[in-house]
């Protein structure tokens, strides 16, 4: 059965690991079938790299199962147990790097003596033709 406070626990932790180890994927679906949470982790490369991760993931997994016990999270590793569906969602480190770009912002001032001003209107001479 969905549960809003575990959907909710997941969602902040996943965010917040997702943040922490950049590299790190994870899928997440509510599976109606089986009655339970489905997550998977990648990519197994990098998570069997990481000590840090592969402790803090499995303290938060003792952490659900004990909360939760028969309704708890099933966890994996690429989707190594079960399939997700198209409609899992998945959470990835977003980087968005903000910049502005400024330009220098000069004023222009123009100023004509009045011998130019005079000799370009002497210049110009416009004729009409029909």
């Amino acid at each position: 059965m969905r549960d809003s406070n575990l959907e909710a626990t997941l969602r902040n932790w996943f965010k917040n690991m997702v943040n922490r180890y950049r590299w790190l994927s994870i899928k997440f679906e509510y599976n109606e079938k089986r009655g339970v949470y489905l997550v998977s982790y990648a990519p197994i490369s990098e998570i069997s790299a990481n000590d840090d991760f592969i402790s803090e993931s499995m303290a938060f997994e003792d952490k659900m199962n004990a909360l939760y016990g028969d309704n708890a999270p099933l966890f994996c590793d690429e989707e190594k147990y079960f399939k997700m569906s198209v409609n899992a969602e998945v959470f990835e480190y977003i980087n968005f790097q903000l910049f502005k770009i400024s330009f220098p912002t000069k004023k222009h001032t123009w100023s004509f003596s009045s011998n130019v001003m005079e000799d370009i209107s002497n210049q110009t001479n416009y004729s009409l033709a029909a």
